[in-house]
């Protein structure tokens, strides 16, 4: 059975680092910058991400990481974790350590996913027009065709995320999730490589890309070159006749 929730002051003070106020630069994952936003919203996101890592941070200390670390967290799991997110976040804001702009909606529903579900790499597996996601450190970066794209969302808080994002992604696939180095193809179509500490000192390496697929029409071979005009014709009466083909 999981533990009572309850919320020790002394429990805050080891997590927040000495008393340091949300903002400052306790969390390890937190970005030092990002060119693509204004400043003021730079400064915004960092709040946010603080905040995260704060409330992550304390579930995983009182529930225990054991406890989190499951593929399917059970109804009671789950009625556990919001309570205790709740009750952490109403000392940390009577405590002033949350700016009064700080969306509490926003980090809340990041930290559910952290702690239940894929963090913040469910939403992007499912876009299909990612075709890259890496994760160092916490600090997620996309790509779109190739091209880097700005990502406004917010990134892992803690280490442990990622460790659990992945066990829940590789769910069902025949793989050594605990290995120092494993490779997988998710149901999805993904291609995940992934370097786990101590491998990789700073924590957690993902790499997630989507193989290129070009899809190619009976005209544009035939543009190509690749086969002649009448052949495609041939082949588009076949296909609608349903006739079987033998190549």
């Amino acid at each position: 059975s999981l533990p009572p929730v309850s919320v020790p002051t002394e429990s805050l003070a080891l997590v927040a680092s000495g008393g340091q106020d949300v903002g400052s630069s306790s969390n390890p994952s937190v970005s030092s910058g990002r060119s693509s936003l204004p400043a003021s919203d730079e400064l915004r996101r960092s709040s946010l991400q603080e905040c995260l890592f704060q409330l992550v941070s304390m579930v995983e200390h009182i529930v225990g990481i054991g406890e989190l670390d499951v593929v399917a967290p059970t109804n009671e799991l789950r009625e556990t974790v919001a309570r205790t997110v709740d009750e952490i976040w109403t000392e940390l804001n009577d405590g002033g350590r949350i700016p009064a702009d700080v969306d509490r909606e926003t980090v809340r529903a990041a930290a559910s996913r952290e702690l239940l579900d894929r963090g913040p790499l469910g939403p992007l597996l499912d876009d299909e027009a990612i075709s890259q996601i890496r994760v160092l450190r916490g600090e997620i970066r996309v790509h779109r065709r190739g091209n880097p794209a700005s990502r406004d969302g917010l990134d892992f808080a803690t280490d442990a995320g990622v460790a659990r994002a992945l066990r829940r992604m590789c769910d069902g696939i025949d793989v050594e999730v605990d290995a120092s180095y494993f490779e997988a193809t998710l149901d999805s179509g993904y291609e995940l490589f992934v370097a786990r500490p101590p491998a990789s000192p700073d924590g957690h390496l993902v790499v997630l890309r989507q193989p290129y697929r070009e899809r190619v029409s009976l005209n544009g071979l035939v543009r190509r070159g690749t086969i002649s005009r009448g052949m495609a014709t041939l082949l588009g009466h076949c296909m609608a006749a349903r006739a079987n083909l033998l190549v």
